[in-house]
């Protein structure tokens, strides 16, 4: 009996984060993972669909949202049309919204990315300005946020793109 009562307050702790939001009423499936609560370090491909479920059938009322996510951790400083800026504390800080620059497609339960990239996101931002950073990005640089009723999944995350190949222009001197 007692095995019963820990394995059911186990069950509850892990679908509510450690008892720090409510129970899970539905999921995401991506790429063959299924989340039931809030994580970090997804990598997301543009057209690489998300699935939601519950254990009552298909999802069809859900919001998706995404925003700057990061920490002073993991700040890096960026440049917008020659101006820099902190990505933690001029972008996350202030609570930027990213969701019209992802091109989201829904398709009933449903969804997609159809721009990823870093770059791309932020061209989408601020067209025709130059954007330009040096080194590799954090493992969460986005965050996602679908809810479904009163219920909102957290997933961090880093836009990522294939390379499919590399081009140099002109002459190569070695």
């Amino acid at each position: 009996m007692i095995l019963v009562v820990a394995a059911l307050i186990g069950a509850a702790a892990y679908l509510t984060n450690g008892f720090q939001s409510e129970i899970a009423t539905f999921y995401v499936k991506y790429a063959g993972q299924t989340i039931v609560r809030d994580c970090t370090g997804l990598k997301v491909k543009s057209g690489e669909k998300f699935e939601l479920g519950s254990v009552e059938g298909e999802v069809a009322d859900y919001e998706v949202r995404i925003y700057a996510s990061g920490t002073a951790a993991t700040d890096f400083s960026f440049t917008i049309g020659g101006e820099e800026y902190s990505w933690y504390q001029d972008v996350v800080k202030n609570g930027w919204e990213f969701t019209d620059y992802f091109g989201v497609e829904r398709n009933g339960s449903q969804f997609s990315f159809q721009t990823v990239g870093f770059s791309s996101v932020l061209q989408g931002r601020f067209p025709g300005r130059e954007i330009s950073w040096t080194g590799a990005l954090p493992a969460e640089v986005f965050r996602l946020e679908i809810t479904v009723g009163k219920s909102t999944l957290k997933i961090g995350f880093q836009p990522y793109v294939d390379i499919t190949g590399v081009e140099l222009p002109g002459e190569l001197v070695i």
